[in-house]
């Protein structure tokens, strides 16, 4: 007995040194861990858009990946640059995240706009969705159709008014180009946001306007989609016709929903967040939470969301370059 007991003392004494080497060496681990604090998803657009709605779906189940929360916070203004000019004001640590509409970022910059390159200054975490534009109007408006618009404008040059999220955003591009493509002018009512734009045309101060088509969604008895921007129609809200249906002319202007860092971000920590939106992807909540704003997700890895943002700005650019006439024009990446 006196043996054994001798024994396990000296078991008892041998664990508790194990547990006090651990606790002693596990102290730094914690402390360089990360995240160790909820992560800002800084967002430049009002909250309700698509933008703001697909944020909000993110910083809700990120903590499922990386252990901690995410907190949006809008920063409103100048087509997403003020939002934008706040990041690169915090440090690269990891705690201050961007989310934007990648072409409205890329659509600032060539018109020489923007606080930050987005090609050399940020890196992307990934895309995870994308918005598409459509022509809508209010549900009582007398156009029946988007070729009922282009008549209506092409009779009454300036007279009409269209609203918009705002000037640079993808969506005004979006209608700029439809404007210009099928030789029609109008007045253009800029707000600042998806949803204010769709309030432009909820409280009828304009005739028609350009917003992202899963605006539609919950609103289907205050206006009308008449027609989308891109190739074929919209996989979520498929009443929608394309402009291409309708004997239109257009360009397929679509912008990628992408989640960006400050460059100087630590490797280890950058990795954690690619990884963690792409697994994010894949989780059914996540989906059916982002299909209630009318959206799907769609997700591309960092290199290749690169590659499709270089060739975004090759298309656009001429067209930009024509609308705004930047005093000193940008080179597109290759």
């Amino acid at each position: 007995m006196f043996i054994k007991s001798i024994k396990r003392a000296m078991m008892s004494a041998v664990a508790v040194g194990l547990i006090g080497t651990l606790g002693f060496n596990a102290v730094p681990a914690l402390a360089d861990e990360y995240p160790k604090k909820p992560i800002r998803v800084i967002v430049g657009m009002s909250a309700g858009g698509g933008t703001d709605s697909v944020a909000r779906a993110v910083a809700s189940f990120i903590h499922e990946e990386i252990g901690m929360p995410g907190v949006v916070i809008n920063k409103t203004g100048a087509a997403s640059m003020i939002g934008l000019k706040f990041v690169m004001g915090q440090k690269a640590d990891g705690y201050t995240l961007f989310f934007q509409t990648g072409a409205t970022g890329m659509v600032q910059w060539l018109r020489g706009k923007s606080p930050a390159n987005p090609y050399k200054d940020l890196k992307i975490i990934g895309v995870i969705g994308t918005l598409k534009a459509a022509l809508c109007v209010p549900s009582d408006s007398p156009f029946k159709t988007a070729v009922d618009v282009v008549e209506a404008a092409r009779k009454n040059p300036g007279k009409l008014r269209w609203g918009h999220p705002g000037r640079g955003s993808t969506h005004s591009l979006a209608g700029f180009v439809f404007h210009k493509e099928n030789n029609i002018k109008a007045k253009d009512v800029p707000t600042r946001g998806g949803s204010r734009a769709r309030g432009l045309l909820v409280s009828k101060q304009v005739d028609y306007g350009f917003i992202g088509v899963h605006l539609l969604t919950g609103f289907e008895s205050k206006i009308r989609c008449l027609g989308i921007t891109t190739t074929e129609r919209d996989g979520i809200i498929k009443s929608v016709p394309t402009f291409k249906e309708q004997g239109l002319k257009y360009k397929d202007v679509t912008t990628p929903l992408m989640l960006l860092t400050r460059k100087e971000i630590d490797d280890a920590k950058y990795k954690k967040l690619v990884d963690a939106l792409q697994a994010l992807s894949k989780k059914k909540g996540f989906k059916r939470f982002v299909k209630k704003a009318g959206l799907a997700v769609k997700h591309s890895p960092p290199d290749v969301a690169l590659a499709n943002y270089k060739k975004l700005c090759r298309d656009v650019k001429e067209v930009v370059d024509e609308i705004f006439k930047p005093k000193k024009p940008k080179t597109c990446p290759k």
